[in-house]
């Protein structure tokens, strides 16, 4: 088994966020640091970012900083990765993408406490920085310039200490003194030593590492934050406390200044805020702070300084510290960034991240706190009012997250023709569902009704440096009406545009002249409207084909002779040559023709595509002087051609253009060929069935960039991507296109106007998308959620296997499990007994910022039904007290029961905490430790049966089976040594006191997982029948469980898959099969009767399949190893693959009709990727290869070893990595050149595997 992966969705989580002026002087932008990769936007003139540059690092990030040489114009990029390398980067303009300057080893490699690489930082003055670990080793490197102004970096020097826990790392604003960096460091040896706040500092002239000072700082500071000095601030440390902030000067003859962080009123908060993210703003003459608790409140600090004359010169003074209120994020950030031109990030731990802009820096009646000196007491608290809407931030821009991902159901619901992803993500207030669609969606802007129905539309300007349309003209079949674009669309008759015949095409030339050719001649409109003039085909003859650009302009005639004419000196149009197509008769289908458009530099096109309407063939012409109209290319079809079209993609951030032909048939098939530019020889011709109507080829700009639309019973976008990846995603619209033409008005600056039956269409494309960025395949349609997603099941697939994964049926409904700890709120009404929240409740919640979490044990927990048809969510089920936890939930339909009725077991966890009361608070004393403080939880399992009647639909309540009691404390033996706080559930399952994790249907009996064990339960009158359980199913907690059969497939929290056989004669759950690996195992998706594929919590992906001679064992020993102490048999491990982040759904899907299922897997991060199973022996054979040479020529930006990277765990096995193999795009020739000699292989050949493979998610139809 060979596997090819392609990363769909990029990660959407932010860890990091730089901000500086990367690619040019001046340039305002941003680096955004996701787990694994790095992205450059920048924000244009109306306050969207876009992105300019994505990098995939093949490593982890741990810390990045931007930093700049004095008296240099941009900044460098600062990377820490697992590589045990420091990295930096400087941004390329030329080629859009970071490069390396510099890489110095200093470590091992991965994520290790004692190597450096999990803090950064920088001196202000870009002369060092500090890398350090979160153990014992720092290293400072020494910036400095050669002779040609290059940046070059020192060895390392050392500045270690033993048996010391670091918090953090900042450099400090001395100037230009030697630079000084601050650690937040606690000595672990002896256990009880005290925090420190220790300064170090770098010595350029000795060219070593000191340990200047260390000062002692409270037991619960984690944070610290530098000042700016020299003449800008008072310089120094900011360091972060529980309940306050405290500022440490580096003169040691000045007090400290301390203030409260202000708490949230009416809430209780026992332990104070944590300040979770910060942001600097700094420019000549003023600075301040911007500190984000955890709660998503954002204060202000300022810092008001005075001048202190000494003897030798002017010092800043802090005079007076504030903290203002500013205003509440909807929840709290990774990290944040103040842009020079008044915009905020924000990184958003969880839900969609935000750009504001500031209204204002603080208002008077804003709260405010002012600091005072450490000599006066500081331990009173400090309260606050937030704001119910933002009042100092305008939020101008969100950046869609699905982190977490947490849940997913992939199928056809919509019945579309291709699969939807619906996918639960967020936490808490910031929950959706989102249904993702591959492709692009229209907004639609006007829908108007026509007197007909029209044959074509066309779109034309006035004037060449118009930026708007001017006219619409919709052509029926014996009229044309003409619309004028302004502030509103309406019909004009002195356009000069003629009304009374069918308009074929429609070209404004280089000389503001306009040409509308119809079926009886073509009229030349000049500039001033009044002059016309008229050009009548021969006696008994039509035009049935037209196109044109700028300046040339080609017709087909009905006897297919095809006419060439160019715009002269004068303006005229001249006949230049004409040539007869055919000499066979006329068939049904009408000809077609499209001529190059211009490019920049170009005067005149070079070749134009006919398609004579009888052969099966199409043919390029040349327009060149010396041979014009000289068939020069041909290229066979299946059927009649129904449109054609050449066409210039370029990428957005490249120079580089491909002229490509396109051809669309009356079969549904479209043909993309490359058009050599000198010689018109066709090349990489590549075919693809897109619908089962006639395909129309249509030319449209969208972003100022050419894209082609093909339309058929399906309509795609075809573009070049910044990546040079030639793109063709689905367009999603509910009403088919007969006819369209791109459309910019100032309205809608990015469109086009389709002929939908008699009705005309006004449409947009989405402004907040970037359509040339490929990792932007899917939209989303959302819908906002109670609680954090949990779990998503269908109602209607009860009853049919996990084997079978029909992904055309169509899913009337789905059931949505939400749950989370119950959050603190000011006032609670009385609950209507219809949902779990009052209205004042979820207006809160829905509000500007987050709230804490309530006492530990309080759950808020509902159920839903999500009505695919009407696109609505209904609460059907919630927990009725705040002590239930809902953990799982299933649809079954039981074998014993007459009815075949739908039931719903819901598995109920009572008195449920995520930790356990430390009993020593209270009690100090060993010998008197209460040990009935400790409260077991209590599982059972509620039965619903689903009534679907006329008068009413709805679950109703039948019956409860307690599956585990809880344990009476008292009767335990308590170890007085380690005390009930030590006692965790894990250590409780030893006295049964185990939760529901897991149901499943199996053979009409109600499998359940709690803890450890696996049982077996028939529906029962007055509660569940338990038939049979296996008291140890795994070593620790089962997870997730699918059936095949009579087979049991069982994941553990840690030690990988179990397989267990139902034996009905011994009424018994027998061992079959086990991995000898461990797993940490968080997914399970059943492949086939043998085969599982797995996903961890570490990131790896393993498929796993039992020998194929264990099933012929299991058929001759009965027992299955009953009496054995082992499984008799283990699982091989068939493929492994490392992604990068937690692995949060595995789903095999049957995305093309006719296709092989493949594998799709969504990582908690936001990510969702694809393994695409290899066709054919050869294709075993080239990506291997590929992938070895592309590690050579495309190493990982950061130096962590690709093959080292992917093997993070265990080592890969039969995945190939594909998106290291569609970088062979951005190679130059020479390097493809030199692979494709490895490979014994030509370029073309790996551009049409490597597009083959990309597309195959792209259609609902398999490859022609």
């Amino acid at each position: 088994m060979f596997l090819y992966n392609l990363t769909l969705q990029r990660p959407s989580a932010i860890y990091f966020a730089v901000h500086g002026s990367f690619s040019a002087p001046r340039a305002i932008e941003l680096v955004l640091g996701r787990q694994t990769s790095l992205e450059l936007m920048r924000p244009d003139d109306q306050g969207h970012l876009k992105s300019l540059c994505f990098q995939e690092i093949y490593g982890i990030i741990r810390s990045l900083k931007a930093f700049r040489l004095t008296g240099a114009k941009r900044d460098y990029l600062l990377v820490g990765s697992d590589s045990g390398k420091i990295t930096v980067l400087v941004f390329n303009p030329s080629t859009y993408c970071f490069e390396r300057v510099h890489i110095e080893t200093f470590g091992k490699s991965g994520c290790r406490r004692i190597v450096p690489g999990e803090y950064l930082a920088t001196d202000p003055k870009g002369r060092a920085c500090m890398i350090g670990a979160i153990e014992k080793q720092k290293f400072v490197y020494v910036f400095n310039r050669d002779a040609s102004e290059n940046l070059t970096i020192s060895s390392p020097l050392e500045a270690h200490k033993s048996s010391f826990i670091c918090y953090g790392i900042i450099g400090l604003d001395v100037g230009f003194e030697n630079p000084i960096f601050a650690a937040l460091e606690r000595a672990y040896d002896p256990p009880q030593s005290p925090k420190s706040l220790v300064f170090y500092e770098l010595d350029l002239g000795l060219n070593h590492v000191v340990r200047k000072l260390s000062t002692p700082v409270e037991d619960d500071a984690y944070k610290i934050l530098p000042v700016p000095g020299s003449r800008d601030g008072p310089g120094g440390v900011i360091v972060c406390s529980m309940q306050h902030i405290r500022y440490k000067s580096l003169q040691s003859n000045l007090p400290d200044h301390i203030c409260p962080i202000p708490l949230r009123k009416d809430i209780s908060q026992v332990r104070g805020n944590f300040i979770v993210s910060c942001a600097l703003h700094r420019q000549k003459g003023l600075f301040f702070y911007l500190l984000c608790t955890e709660l998503g409140d954002v204060f202000k600090l300022e810092m008001e300084c005075t001048n202190n004359q000494t003897t030798e010169e002017e010092t800043c003074v802090l005079k007076e510290m504030r903290i203002r209120y500013l205003d509440s994020l909807p929840c709290p950030a990774n990290d944040m960034c103040i842009l020079r031109n008044g915009f905020l990030f924000v990184a958003s731990e969880y839900g969609n991240h935000g750009f504001y802009q500031f209204r204002s820096l603080g208002r008077e009646q804003d709260f405010c706190c002012v600091a005072v000196v450490e000599s006066k007491d500081t331990k009173e608290p400090v309260y606050f009012s937030i704001h119910e809407n933002l009042e100092n931030l305008l939020l101008i821009e969100e950046i869609e997250s699905l982190s977490p991902l947490n849940c997913w159901q992939i199928g056809d619901f919509y019945r579309e023709g291709s699969p939807q992803l619906i996918i639960g993500s967020g936490r808490r207030h910031r929950s959706a569902w989102k249904t993702l669609r591959l492709g692009y969606r229209w907004t639609e802007m006007a829908v108007s009704d026509l007197p007909g129905y029209p044959v074509g539309v066309f779109t034309v300007r006035e004037q060449q440096q118009d930026t708007w349309d001017s006219y619409i003209i919709v052509s029926f079949v014996n009229a044309s009406l003409i619309l004028s674009v302004g502030e509103t669309v309406e019909e004009v008759s002195d356009s000069g545009f003629s009304t009374n015949v069918s308009t074929i095409f429609v070209q404004l030339f280089s000389n503001n002249s306009i040409v509308q050719v119809h079926s009886q001649g073509i009229r030349h409109i000049r500039p001033d409207i009044q002059t016309v003039h008229e050009w009548k085909p021969p006696q008994d003859l039509q035009i049935q084909a037209a196109d044109g650009n700028a300046s040339q302009l080609v017709v087909v005639l009905s006897s297919k002779q095809l006419l060439y004419f160019e715009l002269d000196e004068t303006g005229m149009l001249t006949e230049i040559q004409e040539v007869e197509l055919t000499k066979e008769e006329s068939s049904a289908y009408l000809p077609c023709v499209s001529i190059a458009p211009l490019v920049s530099g170009q005067s005149k096109a070079s070749f134009v595509a006919v398609s004579d309407g009888v052969s099966y063939y199409a043919r390029l012409y040349s327009l060149k002087r010396e041979s014009c109209l000289k068939p020069i290319s041909l290229q066979a079809l299946d059927t009649v051609a129904s449109s054609l079209l050449l066409i210039w993609l370029n990428a957005s951030t490249f120079s580089k253009s491909q002229l490509v032909l396109l051809i669309g048939s009356h079969s549904g098939i479209y043909i993309r060929a490359l058009v050599d530019p000198i010689t018109g020889a066709l090349s990489e011709q590549q075919s693809r069935l897109v619908g089962t109507k006639p395909v129309v080829l249509q030319r449209i700009e969208i972003q100022g960039k050419p894209v082609a639309l093909i339309v058929s019973s399906r309509s795609y976008f075809m573009y070049l991507d910044n990546q040079l990846l030639l793109q063709t995603l689905p367009i999603s619209y509910e009403r088919m296109f007969d006819h369209v033409v791109g459309f910019c008005s100032e309205q809608c600056p990015d469109g086009v106007i389709a002929c939908c039956g008699s009705s005309l269409c006004i449409l947009s494309f989405e402004e907040d998308r970037d359509l040339f960025q490929s990792s932007h395949l899917f939209y989303s349609d959302t819908q906002n959620g109670l609680y954090t997603p949990r779990r998503l099941i269908d109602m209607e697939d009860a009853s049919s296997s996990s084997l079978t994964n029909d992904t055309t049926n169509h899913l009337k409904c789905l059931l949505t499990l939400e749950a989370d700890q119950r959050i603190q709120v000011a006032s609670l009404l009385s609950q209507d007994g219809k949902a779990p929240w009052t209205a004042s409740e979820e207006e809160q919640r829905r509000g500007a910022g987050g709230y804490p979490i309530g006492s530990a044990g309080s759950w808020s927990c509902a159920m839903e039904e999500m009505n695919i048809g009407e696109n609505s969510l209904k609460c059907a089920l919630h927990n009725t007290e705040s002590k239930e936890y809902i953990s799982s939930i299933c649809c079954i339909r039981f074998s014993n029961d007459a009815d075949s009725s739908l039931y719903l077991c819901v598995g109920v966890v009572i008195n449920y905490a995520l930790q356990v009361t430390n009993p020593w608070e209270s009690s100090p004393a060993k010998d008197n430790m209460p040990s009935d403080s400790i409260i077991f939880p209590r599982s059972e399992v509620r039965v619903y049966r689903w009534l679907n009647t006329s008068d009413s639909k709805k679950w109703e309540y039948l019956h409860t089976t307690v599956v585990q009691e809880a344990a009476n404390p008292s009767m335990m033996e308590w170890s007085n040594y380690y005390g009930a706080s030590h006692l965790s559930f894990h250590v409780a399952s030893r006295y049964r006191n185990e939760i529901i994790t897991a149901m499943a249907s199996f053979q009409g009996r109600l499998l359940v997982a709690v803890g450890t064990s696996l049982r077996m339960y028939d529906l029962g009158k007055k509660q569940l029948l338990k038939k049979t359980q296996h008291p140890r199913a795994t070593p620790y907690k089962i997870t997730s469980i699918e059936t095949c059969y009579d087979r049991i497939f069982l994941s553990d929290v840690q030690e990988s898959v179990f397989l267990y056989r139902y034996s009905a004669a011994d009424n018994l759950f027998l061992c079959i099969a086990d991995d000898y690996l461990p797993k940490w195992c968080t997914s399970m998706c059943l492949l086939d009767y043998d085969t599982v594929a797995v996903g961890d919590k570490f990131g790896n992906i393993s498929i796993l399949r039992l020998p194929p001679e264990a099933g012929t064992l299991i058929e001759q020993d009965p027992t299955g190893g009953l009496w054995s102490k082992e499984a008799p048999h283990h699982f091989q491990l068939e493929a492994c693959f490392y992604v990068g982040s937690v692995i949060s759904c595995v789903s095999k899907v049957e995305w093309t009709t006719g296709d092989v299922p493949l594998l799709f897997y969504a990582t908690l991060d936001g990510a969702i990727g694809v393994m695409i199973p290899l066709r054919s022996t050869l294709d075993m054979e080239l990506f291997p290869s590929l992938e070895l040479q592309m590690r050579e020529y495309r190493p990982p930006l950061c130096g962590r070893h690709h093959l080292a990277y992917r093997s993070y765990f265990f080592p890969v096995r039969h995945v190939i990595d594909g998106d290291l193999c569609e970088e062979f795009y951005r190679l130059d020739l020479e390097q493809q050149e030199k692979i494709v000699k490895e490979l014994d292989r030509s370029i073309i050949d790996v551009h049409r595997k490597l597009e083959d493979y990309r597309e195959r998610i792209r259609y609902p139809y398999l490859p022609v």
